[in-house]
């Protein structure tokens, strides 16, 4: 369906340009959803995608077919000569590929890319707001100057994308955004394609009888998985896991054998297409401090596990607390632990919340819904001829 709504639409574009831009080349929310617009406009319109590094994005989309460009100094943390670098890099990137819609991801390709954009004459310029960074956990006086930046950003696109409702109302009574923003929340192809529960267990070598808590993070500081270490202790009879990697790990084991864990908490690392083992787990956890929509929490609710998250950005949008999952309040440890043991001890809950949110994903959220109202925006910006 996905295939048959974008021809609908862009072969009447006569093959108009589209150029993805994201600060990130890994696998990550932002990169997910450049990945999963380039493949579904593949062979409809001439696609092209640029990323900071050579991660595991270009991989997937080398393996498609779809062009890709890797930008050196494009990197997630601040470094003045780097933004200088990257900015003039993106002024001879947009004056080559002239793409007649640049799409932009994540905040400092999203900065930079509508500014080189706008310089080199390019009008058709949309951003997508993947959670913004000020509602992160940080000092106040950074939280001003992120939102300042952020502002600009959202005059000099076109349009503005925001994942989740949240997101999109952050700038509502702004001067001259009225109309450039809009809320189109991230999709997840159906039927998940998730491994049945035994299998996946057997592929991660996890005893069929185990309790298991679990989620699919990056070791970083918003994803909050201190505190569901701590929450941990309080649970009983459950084991826990993580998949994912990065640059908390050596914190977050210290952390683990100070609440002495070790047999109980599993930090297995990176595994490539993590969510085909999302069933192997009883209960889909997320105790993040800071999220857009992530893509982890449809996954869960499109394989049908119930899930226990923080009533933080997005996720509300998705998880209805008492009816399609339970919500907590962001760091707070006993109510984590509260909601794991409610449902460790109560199958029928987990099974009603979980067809609950398999339902909600399948009307609200899925990966159609999503290129459809994309291409609904890019319509709105090339008309049709």
């Amino acid at each position: 369906m996905v295939r048959d709504v974008v021809l609908w639409y862009v072969m009447a574009l006569n093959r108009k340009k589209v150029l993805f831009i994201v600060t990130k080349s890994g696998l990550g929310g932002a990169s997910r959803s450049v990945r999963e617009l380039a493949e579904a406009f593949l062979g409809t319109m001439d696609v092209a995608v640029a990323a900071g590094g050579d991660g595991e994005l270009f991989a997937v989309l080398h393996h498609k077919g779809i062009k890709t460009i890797s930008i050196p100094s494009l990197k997630r943390n601040l470094s003045f000569i780097k933004e200088v670098k990257t900015f003039f890099y993106f002024l001879h990137l947009l004056k080559t590929e002239r793409p007649d819609i640049v799409h932009l991801h994540s905040p400092k390709a999203g900065g930079l890319g509508a500014l080189a954009a706008r310089v080199v004459g390019i009008k058709k310029i949309i951003y997508t707001a993947h959670g913004w960074a000020f509602f992160e956990d940080r000092p106040w006086y950074q939280k001003i100057v992120i939102r300042l930046f952020s502002y600009i950003t959202v005059l000099l696109c076109t349009k503005t994308i925001a994942v989740s409702k949240k997101d999109a109302n952050a700038f509502a009574n702004w001067p001259f955004t009225k109309n450039k923003i809009i809320h189109i929340p991230n999709g997840v192809a159906l039927p998940s394609p998730a491994l049945p529960r035994t299998e996946a267990r057997e592929a991660l070598n996890l005893p069929e009888d185990a309790f298991i808590v679990g989620t699919i993070a990056e070791l970083h500081k918003n994803k909050g998985l201190s505190h569901l270490i701590e929450a941990a202790e309080k649970v009983s009879g459950a084991t826990f896991m993580v998949i994912g990697e990065g640059e908390e790990r050596k914190r977050l084991m210290l952390a683990i054998a100070a609440h002495h864990l070790e047999d109980r908490f599993i930090l297995m690392g990176y595994i490539p297409d993590a969510h085909t083992f999302i069933r192997a787990f009883d209960v889909f956890v997320l105790p993040s401090v800071k999220e857009g929509l992530p893509y982890v929490l449809l996954e869960a609710g499109a394989a049908e596990v119930p899930v226990v998250a923080t009533n933080i950005g997005g996720i509300p949008d998705l998880i209805e607390n008492e009816k399609t999952g339970l919500l907590v309040p962001s760091k707070n440890v006993t109510a984590l632990a509260e909601a794991l043991g409610r449902l460790q001890s109560d199958a029928s809950l987990r099974i009603s919340l979980a067809s609950a949110l398999k339902q909600k994903i399948e009307r609200e959220f899925s990966l159609d819904l999503m290129v459809q109202e994309t291409i609904t925006v890019y319509q709105k910006l090339i008309p049709i001829q």
